[in-house]
């Protein structure tokens, strides 16, 4: 018969031990030994939950296709409707011929609103309703904006996964950006067919036109899009492609002003600082034609000369760059100074030599100096 008081003294001796030194029989089993297995009850509760909540997201989905009526399609191609006026018009006269075929736009009330300027619009009662079309091409504009963003990113991360971030940002905003899209515009001829207030020819700078022009086709795609209810995207994607694919080309040839090094050089400070060190030269950046317009029309284009006075020259023109601004066109003439003119060559040749000998010379007065002491 075993004795109690010593099986009594044993268990109070392990209780009283830390639980690091316990025997390991009396370790707790590991959880792989302890399977989890809800109860009847907390499956019941789950379920209940579950179901409510799928109840309440239910309701709040009907609730929301209530307040909120999807907006009726204009008719679309599939249905049988007629090309839209503007798209005629367009075709018959585009200015820019190399430019791949505009994708047809429906004829329709809301595909009428892609060309309205909001500037024409002078009750400002926007529709209250998707049952009403727009009245200008504000919404049209956002959502083809999205549509267009869209397309740039999915063509860089197709086909350029092997830039990093920075250098793919820097190409999107390069194809999306209100420049690019107002010369697309202008070599279709949207501006011919723009409702605008008769006021806006008159007083609207050439940036108010590029964001006009800019916004236009951002709502044509919107436009292109619902009238094709199926494949409306890849119509889309086709002709963005195409009119992508020769700024790609030029940025890979490095005949384009697009940097994906992101290299913000400054070649005016460059210049200044390869030549126009010493007093009596002098560097100066002049408009040497009036300003014009690009072939499409679309921008306006500047025409800097970059004329150096000094190691010898007067007034040595040694570039000349165009820019849709006097600042951008006359560090592109520096940039040609720099990389073309043999003037420019011959002044760092000179201005190389002459530092040479101030050094000679500040190095010979200071070992007198030396010796002196």
């Amino acid at each position: 018969m075993p004795d109690k008081r010593k099986a009594s003294f044993d268990k109070d001796e392990e209780s009283a031990r830390p639980p690091t030194q316990r025997k390991l029989s009396q370790a707790p089993q590991s959880l792989e030994s302890q399977p989890y297995r809800p109860s009847l009850q907390s499956i019941e509760t789950q379920a209940q939950f579950r179901k409510s909540a799928s109840s309440q997201s239910t309701k709040a989905y009907q609730k929301f296709l209530e307040l909120h009526p999807v907006r009726p399609r204009d008719p679309d191609f599939a249905d049988g409707a007629d090309i839209h006026e503007s798209y005629k018009i367009l075709e018959a006269s585009r200015e820019n011929h190399a430019l791949p075929l505009l994708p047809p736009l429906a004829a329709g009330p809301h595909s009428d609103a892609v060309f309205i300027h909001a500037s024409t619009v002078h009750t400002k009662t926007l529709a209250s309703s998707p049952t009403k079309p727009d009245v200008d091409y504000n919404h049209l504009e956002f959502y083809g904006d999205a549509i267009l963003e869209y397309m740039a990113v999915e063509l860089i991360y197709e086909r350029f996964s092997h830039l990093d971030v920075g250098k793919q940002n820097r190409l999107r905003e390069e194809l999306t950006k209100n420049r690019t899209l107002a010369r697309f515009a202008q070599g279709y001829g949207f501006r011919k067919v723009m409702r605008v207030e008769r006021t806006m020819h008159e007083v609207a700078g050439d940036g108010a036109w590029t964001k006009a022009l800019a916004d236009v086709f951002e709502a044509y795609i919107a436009g292109v899009v619902r009238s094709h209810k199926d494949g409306g995207l890849s119509r889309v994607r086709e002709w963005l492609m195409q009119l992508w694919a020769p700024m790609i080309l030029d940025i890979r040839s490095g005949n384009s002003d697009v940097d994906l090094e992101g290299n913000d050089v400054n070649f005016k400070d460059v210049l200044q600082a390869q030549i126009g060190a010493p007093k009596g030269v002098k560097i100066e950046y002049r408009q040497t034609a009036p300003m014009s317009y690009t072939k499409d029309r679309a921008l306006q284009q500047f025409t800097i000369g970059c004329f150096v006075t000094g190691w010898g020259f007067q007034e040595a023109r040694v570039g000349v760059g165009q820019g849709q601004s006097k600042r951008e066109a006359g560090v592109k003439a520096a940039e040609l100074a720099l990389k073309k003119s043999s003037e420019v060559k011959t002044m760092k040749e000179r201005k190389a030599s002459e530092d040479a000998e101030r050094k000679r010379r500040a190095k010979e007065e200071k070992q007198k100096l030396q010796e002196g002491y």
